[in-house]
């Protein structure tokens, strides 16, 4: 893993899973290299917490209680300061459909679970354009 340079802010990444476990690892995993913010569904005013937070990636699931994350994504690509934000979903469906629907909602990447956490980190550097 690249070492981050002292003084250098550091990357804003949201992250929406409704599995506690998964949310809890995520979050622990991404935490030594950026800022995470960690929610378990889509809140109802996501636009308004995606620009209060500015994150600079975020990583949606797509089966979330509420709002799934093609919906959530959406609502983000709506807002005028969210709509350029990378988001990268997650998800237990590997058919081309769900694929097709990611790309099609403005999403930037699409990784299946299971997943290993170096391969979601490289995927979010990549967006980020970020030393690898």
């Amino acid at each position: 893993m690249t070492k981050r340079k002292v003084g250098l802010p550091r990357a804003k990444v949201v992250i929406i899973e409704d599995d506690a476990a998964l949310r809890e690892s995520l979050e622990k995993n991404l935490a030594r290299r950026f800022d995470v913010t960690a929610l378990s569904s889509g809140e109802d005013d996501i636009v308004g917490l995606v620009d209060s937070v500015a994150p600079d990636i975020l990583v949606l699931d797509v089966n979330l209680p509420g709002p799934d994350g093609f919906e959530l994504c959406r609502r983000i690509r709506g807002g005028a300061e969210s709509k350029e934000i990378p988001v990268i979903f997650m998800t237990a469906r590997s058919d081309d459909e769900s694929f097709v629907k990611s790309l099609d909602v403005g999403g930037s990447s699409y990784i299946a679970k299971p997943f290993r956490v170096d391969e979601l980190l490289l995927r979010i550097e990549s967006l980020l354009g970020l030393p690898i």
